[in-house]
């Protein structure tokens, strides 16, 4: 029996992917990863939540516009089979210096990348669909100089200035800051994105006049920080 079939460009088969948090059968244990400064490697939990299938597992790291850009980290390891009701992990190693060397005076945002494709037996039909799930979360590089105290702050530094049809967000802080849960004049407004540090951002908003936004932030842990709300 081989395990893995790699007839992947056979007519026969579909290829879907995802970029949830988790798959069917397999999850991530995180919702982001934050990589300090000076460690060795950060990583995150895989654990094959017991469908009876193994899963071929591959990781790696791009920019955050997944981009074809060589980024300063590698994947260990990365590729890897999972067996059913297994867990594992994939681990990052940063491999900076050099042109590859990342700012020390703000937080540097990258996405992780792992694709799992499940085991399929040499025997068997000869249609079958395969579905591959590719789950991608935020990798974000921490500067030694920077705290999780300040990150879990940031949201209280961001200033907004609401225009015709769009507000705009200053972000002033050294941290990567994450939107969620943000309504303008009492309506919600989804994936209204992220802010990167010591920067400005301008969020289309279907309302007119804007008299209100509310919303919220991603702390480390992919939880939710307190509801800010602000009266214009």
């Amino acid at each position: 029996m081989r395990l893995f079939n790699c007839a992947i460009l056979a007519p026969c088969l579909a290829m879907l992917f995802s970029s949830s948090g988790y798959a069917e059968g397999l999850a991530l244990g995180a919702t982001r990863l934050i990589y300090l400064q000076g460690k060795t490697e950060a990583s995150v939990p895989l654990n094959n939540r017991g469908d009876g299938v193994p899963y071929l597992v591959q990781a790696w790291v791009t920019d955050f516009k997944q981009s074809p850009t060589k980024t300063p980290f590698i994947t260990t390891p990365p590729l890897f089979k999972l067996d059913s009701n297994s867990t594992g992990a994939v681990r990052v190693v940063y491999t900076g210096g050099g042109a590859s060397e990342l700012a020390n005076d703000r937080e540097s945002l990258f996405l992780l990348n792992v694709r799992a494709v499940p085991a399929t037996p040499k025997e068997g039909p000869t249609s079958r669909l395969i579905i591959a799930t590719q789950n991608i979360i935020k990798l974000i590089y921490r500067p030694a100089s920077l705290t999780s105290q300040g990150a879990g702050d940031a949201w209280k530094k961001l200033r907004l200035t609401p225009g015709a049809a769009s507000v705009t967000f200053s972000n002033p802080t050294p941290y990567v800051v994450t939107l969620t849960r943000m309504k303008v004049n009492g309506q919600p407004l989804e994936r209204p994105g992220t802010l990167m540090p010591f920067s400005t951002r301008a969020i289309s908003t279907p309302a007119g006049k804007i008299t209100s936004v509310t919303f919220s932030t991603i702390n480390d842990f992919g939880g939710s920080t307190p509801e800010r709300n602000e009266k214009f």
